[in-house]
C-alpha cells in the first residue's frame, strides 16, 4: 500500500502505515474507546477534539511515577511521587495520599 502523504492524499504531515498483527483485537479496542459510561450505565458524549491514548503494562507504582513525571513542574516541586498527585475536578491538584489540595498558580485572563 502506498503511503498517503507521499501520494498527496494526506497533506497534513507524515503518515505511518503498518500491518496489524492482531486486527480483530485492535479494532475492538479502538471501537471501545468511543463510548464512555457513567455509574448508572448511561452513555456519556465524547468531548469534541478529545485525544485518547493508552499506556499499558505498568503496575501501580509505575503508573504513579508516570503521572508524577507528566505533571506540571510546580506540582512536582510541591509533592513527591509517593504523594500520588492528581488533577482535581474543578481545578487545581491534590495528593491522593494526604488529601492536600493546591490551586494552580496560573490565571486565565481575557
Amino acid at each position: 500500500m502506498p503511503k498517503p502523504d507521499k501520494q498527496g492524499w494526506w497533506p497534513h504531515g507524515m503518515t505511518k502505515c503498518e500491518w496489524a498483527r492482531k486486527p480483530v483485537g485492535y479494532v475492538a479496542k479502538y471501537a471501545s474507546k468511543g463510548q464512555q459510561h457513567d455509574d448508572n450505565g448511561n452513555a456519556l458524549p465524547m468531548p469534541k477534539r478529545a485525544r485518547i491514548y493508552g499506556q499499558g503494562g505498568l503496575d501501580g507504582a509505575q503508573r504513579d511515577e508516570k503521572a508524577w513525571w507528566i505533571s506540571p513542574a510546580w506540582v512536582r516541586d510541591a509533592w513527591m511521587i509517593q504523594d500520588r498527585p492528581r488533577q482535581a475536578i474543578g481545578g487545581g491538584w491534590f495528593a491522593l495520599e494526604t488529601g492536600d489540595w493546591r490551586p494552580s498558580p496560573f490565571e486565565i485572563q481575557f
